[in-house]
């Protein structure tokens, strides 16, 4: 399926200094650096990579004494192990160099989920 949309802020504003002494604080890095506040476009402005996943099931019928039913089942959740990204979050800390415009700049991470999940279960039926 194509990737979602999400709201994320790509800019940070400045923080004056001493300027606004009753402004709300805003985060900062563990090198005490000042992050700024988040500047955001416009709603939805960023679409998350396609996500797809194969999924493998088999199930084993077999018949028990006095008409009862056991079906015994194996699966594979995500088979190819596609790590998938859920979110996108902003690194608060400047650490990519852009070279052509001689400036830090913010990186970003994707999250991803459990790459293989495996599943076993049995089911008796009476």
């Amino acid at each position: 399926m194509t990737g979602n949309r999400l709201t994320l802020s790509l800019y940070n504003y400045d923080i004056p200094g001493n300027q606004f002494p009753d402004a709300p604080s805003v985060g900062s890095s563990s090198h005490d650096e000042i992050t700024g506040i988040g500047y955001y476009s416009e709603r939805n402005n960023i679409r998350m990579p396609a996500y797809h996943r194969f999924d493998l099931g088999m199930n084993i019928h077999k018949v028990l004494k006095n008409g009862r039913k056991g079906i015994w089942n194996f699966s594979l959740y995500n088979m190819y192990c596609r790590m998938n990204p859920i979110t996108i979050k902003k690194d608060d800390i400047n650490k990519i160099w852009d070279a052509m415009e001689n400036q830090w700049s913010r990186g970003f991470k994707t999250l991803s989920f459990i790459p293989v999940i495996p599943s076993v279960s049995y089911t008796y039926i009476f």
